[in-house]
């Protein structure tokens, strides 16, 4: 998430309907963190690390300069997938819940790719985003 983040935010269009989705995901990454983070016990400190660096990698896909909305549901599915690891962890198991982790998280590699391919492909023809 890390390498994303930096990645994503090194391209920033900021815009007002950029800068909504990127509140809107914080207002869920908020929810998700008051579930989660209470019953997280001696985790709890590298859980909240690793769920500001999952937010950097949202927030900069949100503000990327790629067009919308590829790059943005790509980093949404990789959340989701995340956070079904976080919730089946420390609130509570989903039976057959690895096939929706994989599912996600390939689903979401596959999405941030066609972005950055459909991204390269427009800056090859001289189209600007």
């Amino acid at each position: 998430q890390l390498l994303y983040a930096a990645l994503f935010w090194s391209e920033r269009r900021v815009t007002r309907q950029r800068l909504i989705l990127a509140g809107g995901y914080l207002l869920v990454a908020g929810a998700l963190a008051a579930v989660v983070l209470p019953r997280t016990g001696d985790l709890m400190v590298p859980v909240v690390f690793y769920l500001l660096a999952i937010s950097a990698m949202a927030t900069g896909a949100a503000i990327n300069a790629a067009p919308l909305p590829w790059l943005f549901v790509g980093a949404l599915t990789f959340v989701l997938s995340d956070s079904l690891i976080a919730l089946n962890k420390f609130v509570m198991a989903f039976p057959g819940v690895s096939a929706g982790i994989m599912l996600t998280y390939y689903l979401a590699q596959w999405l941030i790719l066609c972005s950055v391919l459909q991204t390269d492909a427009g800056k090859s023809a001289g189209v600007t985003a």
